[in-house]
């Protein structure tokens, strides 16, 4: 993580009511950009591995909880140390330009510059160098390394403040850059997360106003007193999903509370499950003749030609207007769907 990276985390911790703590040790210390990659290094350090092991360890751990900053896909340049002989060690963790990626080509298609995106991008070297420093200097397995990073990765874990900040302003920086009146929904389920709160999800939401993010989309809340809070304390419009553990509230309602958007995704899919069941279950008991009596009372509803609703009519405009008038002829003896006559 660079320089620049560690001050934009304290700029966006104390704008969101975060904090830096100190902490001290006697037998061995964890740096690391993250808690839960100094957490998985000091796992490995409590299990009896060495520096590298522990080293390694935070670094797949960083590229699973702050991808942000650190990729597997990336670069992980190592120093090491040796205490017993007092030698010094580089594994340059920096993978090279492809082959055509050359000084010249920069020169003449991009002005001199390396532009942001995939033309800035290295072959991925930080896998190889874990794996090189493990195997010179390490004393665990790679799988014991990778154990703490796999389990995030699996089970989820809460994201931190500043990474939802970063996430937001890039995903505000491509809106403005590709459509002005894309609306940017950011949204946190930090609330149902293991080892996460409604406190974190809050912070979360917070951090994503403030990068540019239109609406906050709270995941989650279990009860009317959670959403009044999530409503009250983040100062902005907020998205709500009207459905699953969180409850339901009338449109009165949600004008009170200052809900701005709300969405109900398994409303139509419970209805679909209803209704098929319903016919399915008169169709076993009935007999066929249930499927001509509901087709009777289909022929009533506004959706109730099915040919018609798949857009028949407007192909078939389409194809009068467009193609030669004798490709129409296939309509001539059709037994199939007509248009009706206006």
């Amino acid at each position: 993580m660079s320089l620049d990276s560690v001050s934009s985390q304290k700029d966006v911790a104390s704008a969101v009511g975060g904090s830096m703590l100190q902490v001290m040790g006697r037998r061995w210390m964890v740096a690391a950009g993250h808690p839960l990659a100094a957490q998985a290094a000091a796992r490995i350090l409590q299990a009896g591995g060495n520096a590298i092991d522990a080293g390694v360890a935070a670094g797949m751990m960083l590229g699973v909880v702050h991808p942000d900053m650190v990729s597997f896909a990336g670069v992980a340049p190592i120093l090491v140390h040796l205490g017993r002989t007092g030698e010094t060690f580089e594994v340059s963790g920096v993978g090279p330009y492809p082959r055509r990626a050359t000084a010249d080509f920069f020169r003449e298609k991009c002005g001199g510059q390396i532009p942001v995106g995939v033309l800035r991008t290295v072959v991925p070297a930080a896998p190889d160098a874990w794996c090189a420093a493990l195997e010179r200097w390490g004393t665990k397995t790679f799988g014991e390394t990778v154990a703490p990073a796999l389990e995030c990765a699996e089970r989820g874990f809460p994201l931190s403040v500043f990474s939802a900040y970063q996430f937001g302003r890039a995903a505000d920086k491509v809106r403005r850059d590709l459509d002005p009146d894309f609306v940017l929904i950011a949204r946190t389920d930090a609330r149902g997360a293991h080892g996460g709160s409604l406190d974190d999800a809050i912070r979360r939401a917070q951090a994503y106003l403030e990068a540019g993010a239109d609406l906050a989309f709270v995941e989650g809340p279990t009860s009317v007193d959670e959403v009044r809070r999530i409503c009250k304390e983040i100062p902005g419009r907020i998205f709500y999903n009207q459905t699953g553990i969180s409850p339901r509230f009338t449109l009165e309602e949600m004008n009170e509370l200052g809900i701005a958007v709300t969405i109900l995704p398994g409303a139509t899919f419970r209805a679909t499950i209803q209704a098929v069941y319903d016919f399915a279950s008169e169709l076993m008991q009935r007999g066929p003749v249930a499927e001509a009596d509901f087709n009777e009372r289909f022929k009533g509803h506004p959706l109730g030609n099915v040919h018609r609703f798949a857009g028949f009519d407007q192909v078939r405009e389409w194809e009068e207007e467009y193609l030669p008038a004798e490709e129409m002829e296939k309509y001539t003896d059709s037994v199939g769907h007509q248009p009706a006559k206006s």
